[in-house]
């Protein structure tokens, strides 16, 4: 098993460490610990960790078997992407636990906007080449060479922040990348904390440092990172998924009037505008939704996904797919079928 460790920092009184750890799933027993803050001595060889609440690893990790690597972000250092590990994507030797590659997307943060890497990392197969895709809290999203994290095209959609930018994975269909991003920074209550409220791109309209940001759901070109389309209103901190030619995002809700949902858009279409196919909500009057539905996944046998945007539209869209795979024999079923929510 291969575990990422986390810790409060120092801020909440918890001044240990993080680290990448290697378990044997049968003993339990430590195989290999890599330290993502480690003591050094002049030489660069590692003595041990320093205990100062630093090089959390907390989003998931992903492994790429044919490169035998496992790839995961790290946090930053009292807000710092202090060298060499913090605020970085690390590749480690799945047996040895030894470094690969280390890829540093920011190099400063003068402004301390808690730029960390917190997106789950996709390995993604085009032919014959290796690819990692992450997105990181500086609302960017990074295509690395697996081999050894040499940057292939990164894209900025928002500026991110304390709660912003990428959190969840990315959804991948072959061709194009999905992602949400979350609210934005500092504290939209109080009207306060931007890290750098001054900050503008004059190439994209959308990097400003604001409380919530949007857009908030997006659509990347693999081969180029080119935005293809985006959506506001879809600010979510968990894993954005497909299936079945659609995007599936859970929308955080940000007011009593627009709260919490399932969002449901369309993968397959390139141009800009509207994509959403239907809006889940996950509590009516104050109930948790979707008590009697029931969600299918399937191999995607039916027709394009519906032109508007109603429940009822997608639901048909959904139910001819379920229907399409529950005829396949059971082991020619791409997608299980997912019960009673």
């Amino acid at each position: 098993m291969l575990v990422g460790i986390d810790l409060g920092g120092n801020a909440y009184g918890s001044p240990y460490r993080g680290a990448f750890v290697a378990v044997d799933s049968s003993t339990g027993q430590q195989v290999w610990r890599f330290e993502t803050d480690p003591l050094l001595d002049l030489s660069g060889k590692v003595l041990g960790g320093q205990n100062r609440g630093c090089g959390g690893v907390w989003p998931s990790p992903a492994v790429d078997a044919d490169k035998r690597i496992v790839v995961f972000g790290t946090a930053d250092c009292d807000e710092q992407p202090v060298p060499p590990y913090h605020s970085s994507v690390l590749a480690l030797d799945v047996h040895s636990g030894k470094l690969r590659w280390v890829f540093r997307p920011v190099p400063s943060d003068p402004h301390k906007c808690d730029f960390d890497v917190g997106a789950a990392p996709n390995v993604i197969k085009l032919g014959a080449f290796s690819y990692i895709g992450v997105g990181d809290k500086n609302g960017t999203y990074y295509l690395l060479f697996a081999a050894d994290g040499h940057l292939v095209w990164s894209t900025r959609v928002v500026f991110g922040g304390g709660d912003g930018g990428f959190f969840g994975g990315a959804a991948f269909d072959g061709r194009r990348l999905f992602s949400a991003t979350a609210f934005g920074d500092g504290n939209p209550q109080t009207q306060t904390g931007l890290c750098d409220p001054g900050f503008h791109d004059p190439r994209n309209p959308h990097l400003v440092d604001t409380y919530i940001q949007d857009p908030s759901i997006h659509a990347l070109d693999v081969l180029t990172g080119a935005v293809l389309w985006e959506a506001s209103n879809n600010q979510s901190f968990g894993a954005t998924t497909l299936a079945n030619a659609v995007v599936f995002s859970g929308f955080t809700g940000l007011s009593q009037n627009n709260l919490p949902a399932v969002k449901a858009y369309n993968a397959r279409t390139n141009a800009f505008g509207s994509q959403l196919l239907a809006v889940f909500p996950t509590q009516v009057n104050g109930v948790p939704g979707w008590q009697t539905r029931r969600l299918f996944r399937s191999a995607g046998r039916c027709s394009s996904p519906p032109a508007t945007s109603s429940m009822a539209a997608a639901a048909e869209y959904m139910h001819c797919s379920f229907r399409s795979n529950r005829a396949l024999p059971r082991r020619q079923r791409l997608f299980p079928i997912v019960g009673r929510i």
